[in-house]
């Protein structure tokens, strides 16, 4: 997969696929108490979408080199339509990103650090954002091997440590 500032190998694709889904079942586990046996469902089926998009992002960044999706909306759907589509795409985005931002900061807040105000989460999960999207995928790719690898490790001693 060629980027902007360099080539990330398959195995580090792989491992930003299992950091998401890491990610992803950690929200889930939340939900769990609530949704029993189907937890795995919701997960399985995130997945599934999330690989239908990235699978169409994929072959439309193919198909449309050094362009944004803003870019090509407007190379497919024409000037007008296309910045219409655009401006509608960002608008869902933005409320789905504080969704998850706020997700994220009550997982900390009522599972981890009850004393810690919810307002410190956010701003340090946006801060991480913003770096990560700053420095591009590539180091990113980089921290998901540590990431995974400390994940990893705490859920193996805490196989052992457990009666």
């Amino acid at each position: 997969m060629k980027l902007e500032k360099g080539i990330i190998s398959s195995f580090q694709l792989y491992l930003l696929i299992f950091s998401y889904i890491l990610g992803s079942s950690l929200l889930i586990s939340i939900i769990s108490p609530i949704s029993k046996h189907n937890s795995w469902l919701a997960i399985l089926l995130g997945l599934i979408e999330g690989i239908l998009f990235a699978f169409i992002y994929i072959s439309l960044s193919k198909k449309f080199p050094d362009k944004s999706i803003i870019k090509i909306n407007t190379i497919i759907y024409g000037k007008y339509p296309g910045k219409i589509i655009s401006f509608l795409y960002i608008i869902f985005l933005i409320p789905l990103i504080s969704l998850n931002l706020r997700y994220f900061g009550d997982f900390f807040v009522n599972l981890i650090m009850q004393e810690t105000p919810l307002v410190a989460f956010m701003i340090t999960i946006g801060l991480l954002s913003t770096y990560a999207v700053k420095k591009g995928l590539e180091v990113l790719t980089r921290c998901s091997f540590l990431i995974i690898s400390i994940a990893i490790f705490i859920e193996v001693i805490t196989f052992f440590l457990i009666d």
